[in-house]
């Protein structure tokens, strides 16, 4: 999802005549988080940023256009990362945020730790 992601960013900047995105989920959540073992571990995957493209994390090869994130339900630990690596976040009502990092004990990565 995350190289996904980049590529769609990726696309969206090209146009000059497109000046504002927006990322929302289908359904009634937006992210119930991200699969810990394919980040972290012996068996993780490779995720690395490939050349040209949009860092969906905003650590890198960030977006210069504003991106609006519509968040709903629930918004754990990577959906938090995208709402903070956008400009604005438009929240519903029944949004609960929660960043289950450090409930494992595990220090919140990516845009997290360095958004402004």
């Amino acid at each position: 999802m995350m190289f996904q992601m980049s590529d769609a960013l990726t696309l969206w900047i090209i146009p000059m005549n497109i000046g504002l995105g927006v990322v929302c989920a289908e359904g009634g959540d937006f992210t119930a988080g991200l699969d810990m073992p394919k980040f972290f571990g012996p068996k993780a995957e490779n995720w690395d940023l490939r050349d040209g493209t949009i860092d969906v994390f905003a650590l890198a090869n960030r977006c210069r256009k504003p991106i609006v994130t519509a968040v709903q339900g629930i918004v754990y630990t990577i959906g938090i990362g995208n709402v903070l690596a956008g400009r604005y976040c438009h929240c519903r009502d029944d949004c609960r945020f929660c960043q289950m990092e450090s409930k494992r004990g595990i220090a919140p990565f990516g845009v997290r730790t360095f958004a402004s």
